[in-house]
């Protein structure tokens, strides 16, 4: 049966997730596992050069694609015919803001020199990643909108796995002096070429660039923009904070916090990124009784990882950090119920994504991060760094009630079961108001644990009947 034909399909999506999600995370995890091979490998100051760079790299490729390879998802219910021109379109109209934004960075390059402190040599790299990494956004998007899961985890697996070993080979076989251009080169140029690649894949299947499909892809992408900008500020502003009010002991707690959350909203991604056309395709032909199920799947899938976490805080920082950063544990519970709600903060955007409504809630979104860093500048010296996982907490719950009420008021309340939603957030803030008391019994929050265990063991003995036929099916067919 066509592709086309099994859209909006459990299997297919769950099919298609599973490789979506593994490739993300084990390509993710890579990256995460080598930082401390060059943190060794590499000098201070060349450590903190390279971060430096990954950390703008990071923030100006959200700025220059202008998000718009996140409009593919929704506009192929509206370019289905023309699919491949769009892309080419929005590939095209990348490379075209990537040369503007080139030229404008040297048109100003005394004083952005000086707000970003990247070596001038550098400069260039970056604007050629950037560009390339754009098409590579678009590729990705496109081939998982058209569930082609196999070319995803492909390209996903080599843009990071080819040039994180070939960057350690390198930097391995030169002296010191030369390990911060051997890290650079050796990573950002395989990457960016793999990008390339897709680039002109993108533009020789479309063969175009057609005004309309920008103007649509401008309309729908600016909103985005905004939206996941200020995300992206909202949950990346304590550090910072930390570092400039209370000092670098302060930042280095909030530096662990960091690293650990990002695993998990790593995760929390890829698994909405792999439901965003399953959703998109069952909004698309009004089965909204499919959207509402994958909500709640996720909401509890994502509520049983959480917990997870922060019934395993103190082991995770001292895995992560080592037990000089135990002060850390006490901001687990607090930062894991950030990054849930803004998971479900995220999955009802996808909705207002297909309802091409996301204006409003790029506004309010603003509106909010805005009073959260302002929060934080005001509370931090008084309350101590602790109140920042909290405003952070708070202000997702502020987004996620924003978010609810504009779904509602554009028709698809029947995507939301707000009673199940509502339970499972009650019971994520009861167990996170909860875990400070285990964690000062440490007995006691093993016999939980182990409770915990039980608990799922039985469910698994109980439900054998039902998962134990469905993995035969499944390893028959494979055979066949």
């Amino acid at each position: 049966m066509p592709t086309e034909m099994k859209r909006g399909n459990a299997k297919l999506a769950l099919k298609s997730g599973v490789w979506y999600v593994l490739s993300t995370v084990i390509t993710k995890g890579l990256a995460f596992i080598t930082t401390p091979i060059f943190a060794r490998m590499m000098n201070k100051s060349d450590y903190g050069e390279f971060s430096n760079f990954a950390n703008w790299q990071s923030l100006l490729v959200i700025v220059i694609s202008l998000e718009m390879y996140n409009t593919l998802s929704r506009a192929f219910y509206d370019y289905r015919d023309d699919y491949a021109q769009y892309a080419s379109t929005v590939t095209i109209a990348g490379i075209i803001t990537s040369a503007v934004f080139y030229v404008l960075f040297f048109l100003g390059s005394k004083w952005i020199y000086k707000l970003v402190a990247i070596p001038p040599q550098f400069i260039h790299l970056m604007f050629f990643t950037i560009l390339c990494q754009g098409a590579r956004q678009v590729f990705l998007t496109k081939e998982r909108t058209l569930y082609k899961y196999k070319s995803v985890a492909f390209i996903s697996m080599i843009s990071l796995v080819i040039p994180t070993i070939l960057s350690i080979a390198i930097v391995y076989c030169v002296s010191e002096s030369e390990r911060l251009p051997a890290r650079m080169y050796g990573f950002y140029i395989p990457y960016a070429l793999i990008g390339l690649y897709c680039a002109f894949d993108l533009i020789r299947k479309g063969k175009c660039f057609k005004i309309d499909h920008l103007k649509y892809a401008l309309v729908l992408a600016m909103p985005l923009l905004v939206h996941y900008l200020t995300t992206y500020i909202l949950s990346s502003t304590n550090v910072i904070l930390a570092k400039s009010i209370l000092g670098s002991e302060a930042a280095a707690i909030l530096s662990i916090i960091t690293s650990i959350m990002n695993i998990l909203t790593i995760l929390f991604q890829s698994v909405t990124g792999a439901m965003t056309t399953y959703m998109m395709d069952n909004l698309e032909t009004r089965t909204h009784d499919k959207v509402r199920n994958c909500l709640t799947l996720l909401a509890v899938g994502s509520a049983v990882i959480s917990c997870g976490l922060i019934i395993f805080g103190p082991e995770v920082v001292t895995i992560i950090g080592g037990s000089k950063y135990r002060n850390a544990v006490a901001l687990i519970p607090t930062s894991v119920l950030a990054v849930f709600f803004q998971m479900l903060t995220s999955s009802l955007s996808i909705i207002l994504t297909y309802d091409k409504n996301v204006f409003k809630t790029a506004i309010y979104t603003t509106i909010v991060a805005i009073i959260s860093v302002l929060l934080k500048v005001v509370l931090l010296k008084r309350c101590g760094y602790e109140i920042l996982p909290i405003i952070n907490a708070a202000a997702f719950v502020m987004t996620l009630i924003v978010n609810s009420i504009l779904v509602c008021k554009a028709g698809f309340q029947s995507c939301i079961d707000f009673k199940k939603l509502s339970g499972i957030a009650l019971l994520m803030v009861a167990f996170t108001l909860i875990a400070p008391i285990l964690y000062r019994y440490t007995m006691v929050r093993y016999i939980v644990i182990f409770s915990l265990f039980i608990i799922f063991a039985f469910g698994a003995f109980a439900t054998k009947n039902i998962w134990i036929p469905m993995l035969k099916k499944y390893f028959r067919r494979k055979r066949s």
